[in-house]
């Protein structure tokens, strides 16, 4: 979204889906800024995992908001995962005026479970700085998604780890996304 561009450090998402194989893959990404012609390019590092997961990959999010009639189609920046639109950021950054920070992560559960979800909160250092008590979140079998907003509103200035904790039945996993807060 537009509101990214005067923001240092920030970042937005554009969603796609790729089918691969167990193992490790590169993919090369070209920006061009329409005004200016001017290119950036990065490479991306990705691995597939190697065997069913028991858990998604964790995606942070700047905003989170229900899939209703007239609002479904997600806008630029955002991707939609069921009955959310998520609008996702590889590594958000939060200031003292906008400290809410969502997650998504899917759960997939081979039977019908109630499963122990809570979040913490890492300094860069790995310090644990917030640790939330956990909730216990009903899963369907064959999974589901846990989701939510944090409000971070007081943590300094500075690099952090957002870590979702799911305790299954039989399985503990453990999913982190960096974030920055900013001053």
């Amino acid at each position: 979204p537009a509101r990214f561009l005067a923001a240092a450090h920030s970042s937005t998402v554009e969603h796609f889906t790729l089918a691969a194989m167990p193992g490790a893959y590169t993919g090369d990404v070209t920006v061009r800024d329409s005004a200016t012609g001017r290119m950036a390019r990065q490479q991306l590092r990705m691995t597939s995992f190697l065997a069913v997961p028991a858990a998604s990959d964790l995606l942070l999010a700047t905003a989170l908001r229900p899939v209703s009639g007239a609002d479904s189609v997600p806008r630029s920046g955002e991707l939609r995962k069921g009955s959310v639109i998520i609008e996702a950021a590889e590594r958000p950054l939060l200031t003292p005026r906008q400290a809410q920070l969502g997650y998504y992560l899917e759960w997939y559960a081979q039977a019908a479970e109630t499963a122990a979800v809570s979040i913490r909160i890492a300094r860069g250092t790995g310090e644990r700085v917030v640790t939330t008590a956990a909730q216990q979140v009903p899963f369907a079998a064959g999974g589901g998604a846990t989701r939510g907003m944090v409000d971070l509103a007081g943590l300094p200035a500075g690099d952090y780890s957002f870590e979702v904790v799911v305790q299954g039945r039989d399985t503990v996993v453990t999913r982190q996304a960096p974030f920055r807060m900013g001053g």
